[in-house]
C-alpha cells in the first residue's frame, strides 16, 4: 500500500522541507483497513488502535523536524509508540499530495470550477539523461531490453521508448585486448545500431551497468547527456480561469 501511494503522491515531489513518507510500520505488512486523516493528533491515533486500523495516512507530518529519539514521555513518542505496539503503520503524504497532478491543490481548484490548470510554481519533471549507445544489429534487442528493464526508456504514460539508426562502426583493437570482433592491430568496419533513449539521471549506474552487461563489446561505445530541466505539470498550487467572470 505505501508503494502505491510513493506511486501516487512521489516523495522527490515533496519541498526540500518537508518530511514524507512512511514514519513507521512494516512494508510486507498486509493492509486491510486504512484511516485517512489531516493531522495525526492523539484522538486519530486512538481511533485506527479502536478500530483497529492497519495504516493511518495524514496529510501533516508528524515529526517535520529531526528528532534523537521518540521516548513515550513526550506526546509524539507517545503517539509513535502506541502505532508501533499496536501494529498501525503511519505514512504522510504532506507537500507531495499537494504538487502532483491531480493530488490536493488541483482537486480544490477543480472544485471552484477553474480550468486551464497550471502550477503556480512548477517543479522541473525531473533530471533526465540521453543515453546513446552503439551495438550490432543482432544484439540490438537485447541491450535495449537490458536497458528498459533497469529503467530507461520511460517518457510519460509510454515506456520501452527508444530511437534506432542504422550506421557503420569503426575501430582498431590495440595488443591487450580481447576483441569479439577484429583482430589486435587491424581496423575494423562493421554494421552498428545507434540506440538512443531517456532515462532518470538516478538510474545511471543501474542502466549503465545493464547495457555493459548485455552489450557483446568488451569496451561498448556510448554517450550519456544531462538533459536540460524543463517545467512540469506538478508544482505549487494551482492557477486556472473560471468559466464565467464572478
Amino acid at each position: 500500500m505505501t508503494g502505491l501511494l510513493d506511486r501516487w503522491f512521489p516523495r522527490e515531489a515533496a519541498e526540500p522541507w518537508d518530511a514524507v513518507g512512511t514514519v513507521c510500520g512494516d512494508p510486507v505488512d498486509p493492509v486491510r483497513r486504512v484511516l485517512l486523516a489531516v493531522d495525526p493528533v492523539r484522538a486519530v491515533v486512538d481511533e485506527a488502535v479502536a478500530w483497529p486500523a492497519d495504516l493511518l495516512v495524514v496529510h501533516h507530518p508528524l515529526l517535520l523536524r529531526p528528532v534523537h529519539g521518540v521516548p513515550a514521555t513526550t506526546p509524539k513518542g507517545r503517539v509513535v509508540q502506541d502505532l508501533v505496539r499496536n501494529r498501525v503503520a503511519l505514512h504522510v503524504c504532506h507537500t507531495n499530495a499537494d504538487s502532483v497532478r491531480g493530488g490536493v491543490s488541483e482537486a480544490l481548484a477543480q472544485a471552484l470550477g477553474l480550468t486551464d490548470l497550471r502550477p503556480i510554481l512548477p517543479q522541473p519533471d525531473g533530471q533526465l539523461d540521453k543515453l546513446v549507445v552503439f551495438v550490432p544489429p543482432e544484439s540490438a534487442d537485447a541491450v535495449r531490453d537490458a536497458v528498459t528493464a533497469a529503467g530507461a526508456g520511460a517518457i510519460g504514460d509510454y515506456d520501452r521508448c527508444t530511437f534506432t539508426l542504422v550506421g557503420t562502426g569503426s575501430f582498431r583493437p590495440l595488443p591487450g585486448a580481447s576483441p569479439s570482433v577484429g583482430e589486435v592491430g587491424k581496423v575494423e568496419q562493421v554494421p552498428e545500431v545507434r540506440l538512443e533513449t531517456v532515462l532518470p539521471r538516478l538510474r545511471r549506474t543501474a542502466v549503465i551497468e545493464a547495457l555493459r552487461a548485455a552489450h557483446p563489446y568488451e569496451e561498448p561505445a556510448f554517450d550519456l547527456i544531462a538533459l536540460a530541466e524543463l517545467p512540469g505539470e506538478r508544482g505549487s498550487g494551482r492557477v486556472g480561469r473560471l468559466r464565467e467572470p464572478t
